[in-house]
């Protein structure tokens, strides 16, 4: 967890969802340092290597910012965050499997 005097106002998750949709720049820092570790622990035990693990995690912070109006606060943040990238993981395997697949056709 991020212990920082600038973040101090956003330790109220209700505060920090509310701050985070008005486009805070300092919101956006405190929840990115906040909840990238637990985020990339899961990535990385079920992706091939570290480098797609951050890639993915970031994909699913982008997606998270951008579809932050769905979140409707009947979960905790980390979990519809964790929500959100077991299905970036999941769309992952699919393109890459889509991918092999394709390659793997025969072309008459």
């Amino acid at each position: 967890m991020v212990h920082l005097k600038r973040f101090a106002g956003f330790n109220n998750e209700a505060i920090l969802v509310a701050a985070l949709r008005r486009g805070d720049q300092l919101a956006v820092e405190y929840w990115f340092k906040h909840y990238y570790r637990d985020l990339k622990k899961v990535a990385l035990v079920k992706l091939p290597s570290e480098q797609v693990a951050q890639e993915v995690v970031q994909d699913t912070f982008v997606n998270c910012l951008q579809s932050l109006n769905l979140f409707r606060g009947r979960s905790a943040l980390a979990t519809w965050m964790q929500s959100v990238l077991r299905h970036e993981i999941a769309d992952y395997y699919s393109k890459r499997y889509a991918k092999k697949f394709i390659r793997t056709l025969p072309l008459s």
